[in-house]
């Protein structure tokens, strides 16, 4: 027990039975930090999972900066996960990975008018949606102030992230050339491609003897309605429109018609007026009538070459990929 106070002091632990002085025998905040010597109570003062606060060991931590999250890693250890950017979100990769920064609905766009390699972003959940659009490219007008070139078809298709390789080889159709001074056939467009699994096809050729070029068709399998590319019109008619595909051109004397996600169809080669052209921020416009003069080119993406002597050009492919992160 303890001995009666007699004016000295209760100086060591021995003096005191253990269990003696408990919660009940001290005023609230009855001892503060100045009533203990530093690094006095230590690890083995304290009987392990004594608190009922606390159940798992923390290992100790040294400084972070504001901004910095706590997270599980390796064997239980807590780690420090560096603060992201403005805007970014915390996202799990699951059990036994560790949390990374996320951009917070945003998206990576990849936009092609060259060939090249589409590259799958990191970290991307299998699940995630990636957008295809790819345009083919728009024919070649003819010369002898003749037909026009067809307009490049428009493919859109969503994709799951596993479905695809860590890169995808994007080839971009290259515009037809536009036919020499005289009676000289303009040049298909050629066709999109993303990988195996996407092809935009291009618009077909103006002829020198007055015919304007089909627009392409797309999604190639289907042959009817509004997938059906424009078709090129005759001697003195225009061409037709089109939905996906790719407007038709104009005859001599007719206008190119219009696509509302292809290329639009070029002018005839003495239309005089203006062609059909894709809508704004999908296809590009058919190339403008040049009369006996060289023909208007034809806008990207896909749009098809104007007629004159020579012929417009027909413009570039083009392939966007969208992925939702």
């Amino acid at each position: 027990m303890v001995q009666a106070y007699n004016g000295g002091n209760i100086s060591d632990s021995s003096q005191v039975n253990p269990g003696v002085i408990g919660e009940t025998d001290l005023a609230n905040n009855a001892v503060s930090a100045d009533k203990i010597t530093a690094n006095a109570v230590g690890d083995s003062e304290i009987a392990a999972h004594t608190t009922t606060k606390i159940t798992t060991p923390i290992t100790k931590i040294g400084a972070i900066t504001q901004g910095d999250v706590l997270t599980g890693g390796a064997a239980g250890a807590v780690t420090a996960l560096a603060a992201g950017t403005s805007g970014q979100f915390l996202k799990t990769q699951g059990v036994g990975a560790n949390p990374i920064w996320a951009d917070g609905g945003a998206s990576n766009i990849q936009h092609f008018t060259a060939s090249g390699t589409w590259t799958k972003p990191s970290a991307l959940a299998a699940n995630a949606k990636i957008l295809v659009q790819c345009w083919g490219a728009g024919g070649g007008a003819s010369g002898n102030s003749a037909g026009g070139g067809g307009g490049g078809a428009y493919e859109e298709y969503i994709f799951l992230a596993s479905h695809l390789g860590s890169t995808e080889t994007v080839t971009i159709g290259a515009g037809g050339a536009g036919g020499a001074a005289g009676a000289n056939d303009g040049v298909d467009g050629g066709n999109t491609t993303f990988g195996s699994l996407v092809t935009a096809l291009g618009g077909k050729k103006g002829l020198s003897a007055g015919t304007g070029g089909n627009g392409a068709d797309a999604a190639f399998a289907v042959t009817a309605g509004l997938y059906v590319g424009g078709v090129g019109g005759g001697i003195a008619t225009a061409g037709t429109s089109s939905m996906f595909g790719g407007g038709g051109a104009g005859g001599t004397t007719g206008n190119g018609g219009a696509s509302f996600r292809g290329g639009g169809g070029g002018a005839g080669g003495v239309a005089g007026a203006q062609p059909g052209a894709g809508k704004t921020g999908y296809g590009g416009a058919g190339g403008t009538t040049g009369g006996a003069g060289q023909g208007g080119a034809g806008n990207a993406p896909g749009g098809g070459g104007g007629g004159g002597d020579p012929g417009g050009a027909g413009a570039d492919g083009a392939c966007r990929v969208t992925t939702f992160l």
